[in-house]
């Protein structure tokens, strides 16, 4: 039986700026057991009822084991919640805007070690696509979960040793813990054989896509294991097989791609807004005027996993974008041929797909799938005509894939048997009187004297029925046969149809570049924004929204923002990782200069929501997001963090968010840091690599005589100013009395008075500013070096020089 599936423009600016304790000038121009496992799981920030799980919709007491049809298929119930209750934070789909529902079919192997190698093959049932990974993981399998979230599985298929009545895996605990809608079964052992595996690669993919796959997956045992079992599994369980040389298979390295945590997902409200699931206004929303389902999809999967790969991915994507952006016919006629395709892809799926169903239904099903593909392929030769004037490597490439001479000789095979005026009708009446005269006539004598009876019968509903069911029938004799021809050339259109979703996903990114003003991004190993906007408040707020500058290099990497309540500070930082992931998918930004460097990680600790399904106050939630946090940030990962410690008492948020940012800061990892702990800020603006931020306000007073805060919106260099104290101002506008706000406001200046006295004299403070003072130097120093421009003037080093020995003197006299 055949089975197949489918800046360093960083200019120098002003030369004070170089040894205060500041940003460099805004203006860039230039194996344990399952129980340890779950409580380590917890530690990294996952729990069965937080945020980053679905929620669970079970009622009742776990049942254990029920078994299937057969014995060697075994499905496993869960256990149910807390009173059966649901999460109150929505599922994972939701979270991930998960917009339409895909049969997805999930084999997964372990090799158990002090660092887990895990297999993972995704079927999509629904798309003709077959996904093979392997992933080194660690003893939390932290990625292996984000990969399967990602995927949204409907069931998932292990090793009968992983799972019940044998002592279940620590990764068999976790999938059932943290993927709740997931059905899990077990498959039988002999399935998971690499040589079946590489026999259903070299029966499945297309030919020409055989040799690579084959590279890719050398020495990659588990994923070949799990694709195998895959298989079998649809095979024996949903007696689904695939037609020869059709499936789509691809090897993904999870390296390639950037890891955005759940929570950081959700909180950023990159793929859906918090308070509405309908509301359009989140990152998806924003950049979706995709034109075809297609192109919906692609832009998904990629805001969901960014590319990392810049030479490969994203500088193509950019100057397609460019081009598209700058010739605005072109552009527009693009757009005008995407409005004519449907959601080819499914067709195609359910025409390589091999099922036991026939009759009537089965039959019309059939000869809609060939209409659909006779409008789909009649109207590639359109957009072909709208991109001949491409002149960027991508748009060139789309091209060719959907130049006449692939689809003309499928369409010409379609018009041999079916009429060259019937086309695909969404109404069903019209539909079916399409596929009534859809073979044309003088291929099957009786089809023509069932069709002549069809008409003279018109308005004889019964009688008109059976004479439609009969022409259907004696269709799907002629259509089969087509059917058999056209399984042989799905590849090249499975090819035309990737080439339409990727023109359209750009064409998306280009109607909202060209109406927002967004400008093309850099990619270095600094990060630079000029006037850069949160995206979605952008659009919302147009003219009155503020922009802001950002600037991150290997010598500032952890920039604490301080600023008073309603200042900006979260949108400050938020901007910064939705602009981020903007840039990696090869999209335009709303700045006026733009520099980035490749994100591999994005990590959030924003909500101060409590989980009362987790038993855990939001402090309690803080220090397990942390804690996950903590045990996967690298250097090249990006993290905002959002009031850190403020969930406890004073005192010990303050201790917990000092420990917490020295251990940050030794990751080397890109962290914006918004904070109210002013001491914070005072303490750390020590360390070489901090950089500090705040947002300004002053006090003015109302018409009333009561003072008010305004607020500036601008980040600026250092902190918050400790003698605003901005909560007595706002007290003061509450109507507190002014013995009461009179007397605070006495206290918080002899506090900081005392402060500062003590801190001033210390000479370990003087040495942390002169260390400080040389790195600044260092830097300047560097960039210089680094410029473009090798013609530096010796009066710009003699005034570097005289600088240095100004400030140097003047922390001697400290």
């Amino acid at each position: 039986m055949s089975f197949t599936s489918r800046a360093s423009s960083r200019a120098t600016g002003t030369i004070s700026s170089y040894f205060s304790d500041s940003v460099p000038p805004s203006s860039p121009s230039y194996q344990h057991d399952s129980s340890q496992a779950s409580q380590d799981y917890t530690e990294d920030g996952y729990d069965r009822q937080s945020r980053y799980s679905p929620s669970i919709a079970s009622s009742g007491p776990s049942t254990g084991f029920t078994t299937a049809s057969t014995a060697t298929s075994t499905a496993i119930s869960r256990p149910s919640t807390p009173s059966g209750r649901r999460s109150r934070n929505g599922t994972t789909p939701s979270i991930l805007g998960q917009s339409e529902s895909h049969d997805v079919v999930c084999a997964v192997s372990e090799a158990r070690g002090v660092t887990p190698t895990v297999g993972i093959a995704t079927v999509n049932l629904s798309l003709g696509e077959a996904i093979l990974s392997q992933i080194c993981d660690n003893q939390s399998y932290v990625r292996t979960i984000h990969k399967l979230q990602l995927a949204s599985p409907s069931r998932i298929v292990f090793m009968p040793s992983a799972c019940p009545p044998n002592e279940p895996s620590t990764f068999f605990s976790l999938v059932q813990q943290l993927i709740p809608e997931a059905e899990i079964a077990s498959y039988d052992r002999s399935a998971w054989s690499e040589v079946s595996g590489i026999e259903y690669i070299e029966q499945l993919a297309p030919e020409g896509d055989i040799g690579p796959i084959q590279v890719a997956i050398q020495g990659k045992y588990y994923a070949i294991c799990c694709f195998s079992a895959a298989m079998k599994y649809i095979d024996h369980q949903f007696n689904i097989s695939f037609s020869l040389q059709s499936l789509r298979i691809r090897y993904q390295p999870s390296e390639d791609t950037m890891m955005i945590d759940i929570s950081a997902m959700q909180s950023l409200e990159v793929m859906r807004n918090l308070k509405s699931a309908k509301s359009k206004e989140c990152l998806f929303g924003l950049l979706n005027h995709t034109l075809t389902p297609m192109g919906s999809r692609v832009l998904r999967n990629n805001m969901l996993q960014p590319p990392t790969d810049f030479e490969g991915f994203i500088r193509p994507r950019y100057d397609a974008l460019e081009e598209m952006v700058t010739s605005e016919e072109m552009f527009h006629e693009v757009r005008k041929a995407l409005k004519l395709f449907h959601d080819i892809e499914k067709t195609l799926t359910k025409l390589i797909t091999i099922r036991a169903t026939t009759g009537v239904f089965a039959a019309e099903e059939q000869i809609t799938h060939i209409l659909m593909i006779k409008s789909f392929l009649e109207s590639v030769p359109e957009l072909f005509r709208a991109l001949q004037p491409a002149k960027s490597e991508l748009l060139i490439k789309i091209r060719t894939l959907c130049r006449p001479e692939i689809t003309l000789p499928i369409l010409l095979n379609i018009k041999k048997v079916i009429e060259a005026d019937v086309t695909y009708m969404k109404s069903p009446l019209d539909l079916r009187n399409q596929r009534a005269f859809a073979v044309k006539s003088g291929i099957s004598g009786m089809l023509d004297v069932a069709r002549q009876t069809y008409r003279e019968i018109t308005e004889l509903n019964q009688r008109l029925l059976d004479t439609s069911n009969e022409i259907v029938m004696r269709s799907d004799t002629v259509i089969r046969d087509l059917v058999s021809k056209l399984r042989q050339v799905v590849p090249p259109l499975f090819r035309v149809c990737e080439s339409i979703a990727l023109v359209d996903m750009i064409a998306s990114f280009g109607q909202i570049t060209t109406t927002r003003d967004y400008v093309r991004p850099g990619i270095e190993e600094t990060l630079a924004l000029k006037s850069a906007k949160h995206p979605i408040l952008d659009k919302k707020m147009a003219s009155d929204y503020i922009p802001n500058d950002y600037y991150a290099t290997e010598r500032y990497r952890f920039h604490i923002v301080t600023g008073c309540n309603m200042s900006g500070k979260s949108t400050y930082i938020r901007s910064v990782a939705l602009l981020q992931i903007m840039a990696q998918i090869g999209c335009f930004v709303p700045a006026e200069f733009a520099v980035f460097p490749i994100i591999h990680n994005v990590f959030a600790r924003i909500s101060t929501q409590d989980s009362i399904e987790a038993n855990l106050s939001s402090f309690g939630v803080e220090m397990r997001e942390m804690a996950f946090i903590l045990r996967n940030i690298d250097h090249k990962s990006l993290a905002i963090i959002d009031e850190l410690g403020r969930g406890t008492s004073v005192r010990d948020g303050m201790a917990i968010a000092m420990a917490i940012s020295e251990a940050l800061v030794d990751t080397r990892a890109s962290i914006w840091f918004a904070t109210h702990f002013i001491e914070l800020a005072q303490v750390l603006a020590d360390s070489p690599t901090v950089l500090n931020l705040h947002l300004a306000s002053r006090t003015t007073v109302s018409e009333g005589g009561l003072p008010q805060l305004m607020m500036s919106y601008k980040a600026t260099a250092g902190t918050a100013d400790d003698e605003h104290h901005y909560g007595i101002v706002l007290a003061r506008a509450m109507g507190m009395p002014d013995s009461f706000t009179e007397f605070a406001e006495h206290v918080a200046n002899d506090l900081r008075r005392r402060r500062e006295s003590n801190r001033q004299s210390s000479a370990s403070f003087k040495e942390m500013r002169r260390q400080r003072l040389a790195l600044n130097l260092y830097e300047a120093l560097k960039i210089v070096a680094d410029s473009a421009d090798k013609d530096v003037p010796v009066g710009y080093l003699k005034s570097l020089q005289e600088e240095y020995i100004l400030r140097l003197k003047a922390i001697d006299d400290m």
